[in-house]
This record gives structure tokens, sequence and C-alpha cells, in this order.
């Protein structure tokens, strides 16, 4: 459980991360606030549980095409926005022609990625990322996440305040996928999309909807964030229990799973009244 819960704030500060990216570059990592390549060097750097990861720039290396480098092992990375066919063949060309000296050069396409492996150079994304972090013991899990509150300020990139912010939560789901009992709720299927909607609003702060958005859930303080943790919690029970029912196109329950969905309803709507009471806010 408490593995699943680091992973689930590691994954959602990448999908707030991203997010921002995404609205506020359009080619470059110069103007997000702060450096995403001093992050990628300490993140490598726990990977290999060593410090031979070096920012080419802050070094005096003078490397083109490069923007971090492990000189005991050879290896380079670079981190751009787009790791389109266009990057990777301007990239390979400099790196050819200055004739780097590294054995193998990794670009991180920090948005999209088109796959590229080549002799010693390849692209990959941040799913490549998130990967190598599940294979981390729990404790390395732990201090990765830390480093990712600690390097990014989540605070400046998303200054809203957590009753601001709650808001925005409590108005996805002020809806019937939440407020309907099982007995009178209409299409099971548009029950789920509102709640996996919500859930990746608590955790990411962005969902599929345009225009919606709020901060990630570790942006928030305690005991809020523990708040929204559990009613995330419950969102994916009530998920999980019409997955498991369904049956082609159709999800079947039986008389104790619709309780129980009901039971998980309710107690978040208590949960949701308690935190909007706390903020001084009218209940749910």
């Amino acid at each position: 459980m408490q593995d699943q819960f680091v992973m689930n704030q590691v994954t959602a500060l990448f999908s707030f991360l991203k997010h921002h990216v995404d609205l506020s570059t359009k080619t470059t990592l110069n103007d997000i606030g702060f450096s995403l390549e001093t992050f990628f060097m300490d993140l490598f750097n726990k990977f290999d549980g060593e410090n031979n990861w070096v920012n080419a720039n802050v070094e005096n290396l003078n490397q083109p095409a490069i923007d971090l480098i492990n000189r005991k092992s050879k290896h380079a990375l670079q981190v751009t926005v787009r790791a389109d066919s266009t990057k990777i063949k301007k990239t390979i060309e400099m790196y050819e022609k200055h004739k780097v000296d590294v054995d193998k050069i990794t670009i991180i396409g920090f948005l999209h990625h088109t796959n590229y492996k080549k002799n010693n150079s390849e692209t990959v994304g941040i799913d490549y990322i998130t990967r190598r972090i599940k294979g981390c013991s729990l404790v390395q899990k732990t201090e990765i996440l830390d480093l990712i509150k600690n390097s990014i300020p989540v605070h400046v990139l998303s200054p809203l305040s957590d009753s601001d912010c709650f808001d925005v939560i409590q108005r996805m789901l002020d809806r019937s996928a939440l407020r309907d009992d099982r007995y009178c709720e209409g299409s099971y299927e548009d029950m789920i999309r509102g709640l996996k909607e919500a859930k990746d609003l608590i955790t990411s702060g962005v969902t599929s909807k345009v225009g919606i958005s709020t901060k990630p859930i570790s942006g928030y303080t305690e005991p809020l964030q523990s708040e929204l943790s559990d009613i995330e919690y419950k969102i994916s029970d009530i998920i999980r229990i019409c997955n498991r029912s369904k049956r082609d196109n159709f999800v079947i329950l039986s008389m104790n799973e619709k309780i129980e969905i009901d039971r998980l309803k309710d107690e978040i709507i208590n949960q949701m009244n308690l935190i909007s009471s706390s903020l001084g806010k009218k209940k749910y």
C-alpha cells in the first residue's frame, strides 16, 4: 500500500509538471521556473546511487547536444520538450561532428518523443523514467519522491491556495457520478468516466476536460493532503468494483456491490463536508 501511495504521488507530480510545461513552453525548457537539467541530474544520481552525473554547462564542458554527462560510464543525456525526428537528427549531427567523448547518448523528450534507437543513440519519454522509479526499492522511491517535491516548486507553478484548489475539486465532484445512489444512477459508464476525471484532478491537478486544472495532491498542506488521498483511494475502490463486475459491455453488480459503492460514496461526501467545514466553506 505504501509503495503504491508513493508511486501515485510520483506519477501525479510528473503529470502536473508535464501539464505545466505544455502550457508554458513550445520549444524550450529554459523558462519554466526551475532547472529540469538539475532535477534529472539529481534523479539519475539517485538511480545509480552515486554522484557521477554532472551538468555539462556548469562543468564548463561546453559539449554541444549534451545537457548531462556521466564521465565514468561515458553516458550523456539531453533533455528537451519534444524529441521529434528533426531534433533527433540535429542532436546526432552535432554529436558526431564534435566527436563528443561518450559511448552512449539518450535524448529525453519531456512531452513527446519519436521512437529512435540506433548504434549508441536512443530517445525515451517520461514513461521510461517512471518505469525506472517503479523498479526501485521503497526506500529509493521515497527518496526520489522527496527529491521531486523539493525540486518542483509547486507553490510557484501553481500558486493558488488550498482553499481555491479544493473549490475546483469540489465542483468536479458535485455531480451525479458521486451524488446519486445506485438505484437512481443513470449510465455506469458515465459514472466511471466522471469518477476517473475526479481522481485525475485530485492526484495530478489536471483532467481531460479543457480548462479544468488545479495543483497536484502533493501541493496541498497536511492534513488536507491525507484527506484527499483517502478520497482518491475510495474513488479508486468504486472504479475497481465496477471494472471487476464488467461483462462484455455491461456492468453487472450484485446487491452487496451496490451497497458497497453507496457506502463509499457516502463516506466521500462526508469527508468532503468535513474539509469544507474546516476551510470555512459551504457543505458539499
